[in-house]
This record gives C-alpha cells, sequence and structure tokens, in this order.
C-alpha cells in the first residue's frame, strides 16, 4: 500500500514556514487532526524539532497525522531523524511498522549507515523489517547486505525473508551464498524450495 503524503498549507513551495516554530510545535497538541497534521508537516523544516516530532509518532493515533510526522522525519533526514524512524520498527501497530519500512526505502543514502545494525538486531522481527526495506531500497549495497547477513543467520523466518529479497535483487554473486545455507539447511523444506527458486532468478540475471 502505498502512503499518500498529505497536501498542506504551513509551508510554501520554497519550504520557507509561514508559522513560527514555537507555534507548529503548540499546534502538534491540538485536538484537531487536521490542525496537528498541517503543522508536522511544516515542523519538516525545522531539525532541531525532531524529538519534538518523535514524540508525536509516539502517541499519535490519526493515520494521516502519523503519516506526515513521518514525512517531516524524511524531510529532515538527519542521522537523529532515521534513529526515530529505525524505533518505530519496533511498533506493535502493524500499520505504523509498514508505513515506517515504505518511507525508509525512500532514504537509500540516510537508511545505508543503519542497515547492518538492523541486521544484527537480537529481535528477528526486526532483522525480517531490514530485508523487507531491502525490497525496494535503491541502493548499490543492497545485495552485499543480504548475503553477508544471509551467511551467518540461523533463524528459519530471517532466512526466508532474505532468500525471497534475494530472488528479487541478487545476481550471480548471491549464488555461492545461497548454496551454502542450501546446504545448512537441507532439513527445512521450505528454505530448499526458496533457494531453488532464487538460484534460478540469480542465475538468470
Amino acid at each position: 500500500m502505498a502512503l499518500i503524503k498529505p497536501q498542506l498549507s504551513y509551508g510554501n513551495d520554497t519550504g520557507t514556514a509561514l508559522a513560527s516554530c514555537d507555534e507548529l510545535l503548540q499546534a502538534l497538541h491540538s485536538q484537531a487532526p487536521d490542525a496537528r497534521c498541517e503543522a508536522v508537516h511544516a515542523l519538516g523544516n525545522f531539525p532541531e524539532t525532531t524529538a519534538d516530532i518523535a514524540r508525536l509518532l509516539e502517541r499519535e493515533k490519526d493515520q494521516m497525522v502519523f503519516i506526515a510526522a513521518l514525512h517531516s522525519l524524511k524531510a529532515i533526514a538527519t542521522p537523529q531523524a532515521v534513529s526515530e524512524l529505525v524505533n518505530l520498527l519496533r511498533s506493535e501497530d502493524a500499520f505504523k511498522r509498514n508505513a515506517v519500512i515504505e518511507v525508509l526505502q525512500g532514504m537509500p543514502d540516510q537508511v545505508a549507515p543503519v542497515m547492518e545494525q538492523l541486521f544484527a538486531d537480537p529481535r528477528s522481527d526486526i532483522r525480517i523489517f531490514a530485508a523487507d526495506i531491502l525490497r525496494l531500497l535503491p541502493h548499490p549495497r543492497a545485495e552485499f547486505w543480504l548475503c553477508q547477513s544471509l551467511s551467518i543467520e540461523m533463524h528459519p523466518n530471517v532466512i526466508g525473508a532474505i532468500v525471497d529479497r534475494l530472488s528479487e535483487v541478487g545476481t550471480s554473486q548471491a549464488v555461492p551464498y545461497l548454496q551454502k545455507t542450501k546446504a545448512a539447511f537441507s532439513d527445512e523444506p521450505y528454505i530448499a524450495f526458496a533457494i531453488d527458486v532464487a538460484l534460478k532468478m540469480c542465475e538468470a540475471s
């Protein structure tokens, strides 16, 4: 599901804010979702409000406000903003997780420094989300991250996610990693089947 970025009016086409930073921060506590949405959208012009936007994301229930806040962090695009986005992958809300993954997929240069960290996370679901990010992340090291992670991964579900991604973005360089994993998990029929599919795709690329 593609996210629809709200079209709002607090800022103009040149990125110049039409309200002060303090006024916008106050509006984040408005009872009106439209007011919160416009305010957080405009705060994308103020990198110093990253923590305030992150706090809004933690409590926000309205999906359009949430999406506007994500895009403001994307616009800010600092390491702190990326860190706040990545933290949302731990949300219990599937909509929020999927929305964050889609935003991160549009930030290849900013996300690149944290990809290895994501694949090393002790939580298997976070490692799966890392593979999901790489599905549409236009970055030249995507295949490298997947192969590197595949070479050390032991969780079958994570391996399945990585293999699925390699079937989409992998090349012949991934073949030895896939073959080694298939041998190591020969007693897992699903993994063996998925690897066979990925090998065909990678060998043909």
